[in-house]
């Protein structure tokens, strides 16, 4: 999997766990997470026209992103667009980012035919709106892909038996909340946990019909 090379790429936001990618043992459980993200994307076997990514933080995902699509979109609230636009120069990605907010994003209906999000919905506690926001921009049959952590019970006991320091923050939505609002609202293709055994990652494809 391609990341940026360490040194083109910054800490954009307070809550970017970029330097975790990038650590001994614990990078192996975030990149899982964009694996499985990634994986929802690469099984369509095609190159799309439009994707975006919510919520992208350091933009350590838009190497993979743009090797799958013509054009390369992303919106954060909180991201320094500055310290990103610098990562895109010196890896060489095109991509259109800007600071939105996901329910009210700066793009017309039907725009994208996949979007992506990681690790971000969770910290949402309206999820219907926005994921009413996230279907309005995409077209019909256009592919979500979505990434979010278990219960932080189960997080905690992770942690604790791999001896990781970490710091947890309680979310407003779990995935049994998640992956039900998201099926009144998508057609939810496939369900991927990371353990399949008492998961701590969750990444959901999902179709708009």
């Amino acid at each position: 999997m391609r990341l940026p090379n360490r040194n083109n790429i910054a800490t954009a936001n307070d809550e970017d766990p970029l330097k975790r990618y990038y650590q001994p043992v614990l990078k192996h459980v975030y990149i899982k997470r964009l694996r499985m993200v990634l994986d929802c994307l690469k099984d369509e076997n095609k190159t799309f026209d439009s994707i975006i990514e919510v919520g992208f933080g350091s933009g350590i995902l838009f190497p993979e992103l743009k090797e799958l699509c013509h054009n390369l979109y992303g919106i954060d609230k909180y991201s320094d667009l500055d310290i990103v636009t610098n990562m895109l120069a010196l890896e060489k990605i095109e991509a259109s980012i800007c600071i939105s907010d996901i329910f009210s994003m700066p793009f017309k209906d039907g725009f994208f035919d996949a979007l992506v999000s990681v690790s971000m919905v969770e910290h949402i506690e309206d999820l219907d709106s926005a994921f009413i926001e996230m279907k309005r921009v995409m077209k019909k049959g256009g592919i979500l892909s979505i990434g979010f952590p278990s219960d932080r019970k189960l997080l905690d006991l992770y942690f604790k038996l791999m001896h990781l320091k970490w710091d947890f923050h309680p979310h407003p939505s779990g995935p049994d909340k998640i992956i039900g609002v998201l099926g009144d609202h998508f057609k939810i293709r496939r369900v991927d946990k990371f353990p399949v055994v008492s998961p701590i990652y969750y990444a959901c494809k999902c179709e708009v019909c």
